[in-house]
């Protein structure tokens, strides 16, 4: 998706998704912690796993704590990839940013 806006009507659309995998910054308006917010409205079940280029400080001026994310720091491989989203979707995760 280009970006968060265009994620979040994939996501209203009639398909079902299981895990969203989403960067921290996107391009526009509205950012991985946002999207996900909304998202997770719509559907409490689903699973996230973020990433994102950015140092934990960088993170942290931006109002996002590490703890509170299951983050993949980039760059990454594919078998790390793989392996977070298995993990995720496997133990669940349990976000305290996004109780309702």
């Amino acid at each position: 998706m280009p970006d968060g806006e265009a994620a979040l009507a994939k996501l209203n659309g009639n398909e079902a998704f299981d895990v969203m995998f989403v960067d921290v910054v996107l391009p526009r308006a509205m950012n991985g912690i946002e999207l996900v917010k909304q998202a997770s409205t719509r559907n409490p079940a689903i699973r996230v796993l973020f990433t994102s280029g950015y140092t934990n400080d960088a993170m942290l001026l931006n109002g996002v704590a590490r703890e509170e994310l299951e983050l993949l720091s980039k760059p990454y491989r594919r078998d790390e990839l793989a392996r977070a989203l298995g993990w995720v979707l496997e133990a669940g995760s349990e976000f305290p940013l996004f109780a309702p």
